[in-house]
């Protein structure tokens, strides 16, 4: 029995009636009907003949005592066809121009005008009072409308400068359906013998005015935490960066629409059980923002994203933990540590390959080399005489010149070469491979008074609890709401993986810090003065 119910169980029944003989059409069902339980519109865009108006006849189904109202709009509709025709008794007994609204779309709660953007100024202007207000002027007076839902169709986007932008902003909801793909459901589908047009929800499950009324309630009582906040922000700022990049202004979402967004998320959270919304929940922000088809892909990469980089990172404030043990970790590194500045002497390479050699008997007074050997031979040589190549420079490139016996001297980067050719006479000299001099930071070691590695030993310990605690958040926060998210109900359980990619890195960053902590222990702990 549906009393017996919480609201999430009752949610996924009414959801999974409506859905029954449907195929691929789970999304667009259940966003539909979180519209209805926000009050707000939704809009199907795709072509004819994908079950977008049978989408607003099943939903009706959801609750009791629903009147449905539907019509297929061209530019010949009138006033008449949509809010009800006058009454001529009214206009000949009272003088009063008022319409008979019963059976239309003011006298109904659910409502699916297809083909929308074809109707003409005087019904567009009563629409926009009847989706902002939930009112509509009948006369002289101004009637509440109890919409619980309008449903839009179309296979076309408003054009361009007939003043439709207004009335487009009003669909808070934004869905593109398309023909069944998969061809097993496809088949089920053309072979199906059931009438999806009969009401098969129970009536105990189906929700009256009194539940409606109770889930307003509850969703205006559900908290939007500040990490979810956040990434509102962060959404907002990669739109208008996004809008830098492109000659006209395409994503433009105002304050009254951010607004309504935080609503349905809300009722997202509420349909879902929760007191809280969470990050799975603003994935249904992607639904929100697009203006084009083109646009869905850019605005889920930037929903996801946002998504990525801001996941619970602020809730658990990491970055001043991560800036104090870097802080500590510098401290010792100051006391225990002194940093000289050092002359270093290395042989000079040149062109990656070749040192140069310095000989004695080509009497150049020049710096530079008088022949090369290379360094691949050079590091094979010896106290024993060894024949290898010299070469000399010619522009870019470098040419053999001599084929000497060569051995390692005593001395450091000095080598004995025999000549026996035609550039040298035949005798052997000492050859001294060229240096380059580098200015280097040698580091010395320090080890810290007691007193200061006991001041440390504090710091580091309680780091280490303040990073402990964090950790204990975020296994909280799986154990309390990670395990629920792939179970919303309005959402793809395939992006949780977002979310679960993003926590992931999170323990990653917690378990770094600990390390960085003992290495920072360690640095002090084994220093002993004077070692280098």
């Amino acid at each position: 029995m549906a009393e017996k119910m919480n609201i999430r169980e009752r949610t996924s029944v009414l959801l999974t009636g409506l859905n029954m003989g449907m195929y691929e059409r789970e999304e667009s069902l259940r966003l539909a009907f979180l519209s209805a339980i926000a009050g707000e519109s939704i809009f199907f865009l795709g072509p004819p003949g994908v079950a977008k108006s049978l989408i607003a006849r099943r939903l009706k189904f959801a609750f009791n005592d629903s009147k449905s109202f539907e019509y297929l709009m061209n530019r010949f509709s009138t006033p008449d066809e949509i809010f009800g025709p006058v009454s001529i008794k009214k206009l000949k007994d009272e003088d009063k121009y008022v319409r008979l609204t019963e059976n239309y779309l003011p006298g109904s709660n659910i409502v699916f005008l297809d083909e929308i953007w074809k109707a003409g100024p005087s019904i567009q202007n009563a629409l926009l009072t009847i989706l902002n207000e939930k009112v509509y002027r009948n006369g002289d007076q101004e009637v509440e409308v109890r919409l619980r839902g309008i449903i839009s169709a179309s296979n076309e986007l408003p054009a361009e400068g007939q003043g439709l932008e207004a009335l487009w902003d009003r669909f808070l909801v934004r869905c593109f359906v398309s023909g069944i793909t998969d061809k097993g459901n496809f088949n089920q589908m053309i072979t199906g013998v059931g009438n999806l047009y009969v009401d098969n929800i129970p009536e105990d499950y189906k929700l009256n005015d009194a539940d409606i009324n109770h889930y307003e309630d509850g969703i205006a009582a559900v908290e939007v935490p500040i990490e979810v906040l956040d990434l509102i922000h962060a959404i907002r700022l990669s739109l208008q960066e996004e809008n830098k990049k492109m000659e006209n202004e395409h994503f433009y979402v105002s304050d009254r629409r951010w607004k309504k967004i935080v609503h349905l998320l809300k009722a997202s959270a509420y349909l879902n059980g929760r007191p809280k919304v969470d990050l799975m929940d603003c994935f249904l922000i992607s639904n929100c923002i697009w203006q084009r088809p083109e646009e869905i892909g850019v605005v889920k990469q930037i929903v996801a994203e946002s998504i990525r980089r801001n996941t619970y990172s602020i809730n658990l404030n990491l970055k001043p933990l991560d800036n104090e043990i870097a802080a500590f970790s510098k401290d010792v590194l100051d006391e225990t540590q002194e940093k000289r500045k050092v002359k270093k002497t290395f042989p000079q390479i040149f062109d990656s390959s070749y040192y140069g050699v310095k000989i004695p008997s080509s009497k150049s007074k020049s710096d530079k080399p008088d022949q090369f050997i290379k360094i691949s031979d050079y590091n094979t040589l010896t106290k024993t005489d060894k024949q290898v190549y010299l070469y000399e420079a010619k522009g870019s490139s470098y040419s053999q010149t001599s084929r000497v016996n060569v051995r390692m001297e005593d001395k450091e980067y000095q080598i004995h070469v025999y000549w026996n050719d035609y550039n040298y006479s035949d005798h052997s000299e000492t050859c001294t491979i060229i240096m380059t001099t580098v200015e280097d930071v040698e580091i010395i070691h320090k080890e810290p008074h007691s007193v200061l590695i006991d001041h440390w030993d504090k710091h580091a310990g309680l780091l280490t609890h303040m990073v402990d605690e964090q950790k204990k958040e975020l296994e909280r926060y799986i154990l309390t709401d990670l395990g629920m998210i792939r179970n919303n109900i309005f959402v793809d359980a395939s992006n949780a993986e977002i979310v679960e990619d993003k926590v992931k890195s999170l323990r990653k960053t917690l378990e770094g810090m600990n390390l960085s902590i003992e290495k920072t222990i360690h640095l002090y702990s084994n220093n002993q003065e004077g070692k280098t």
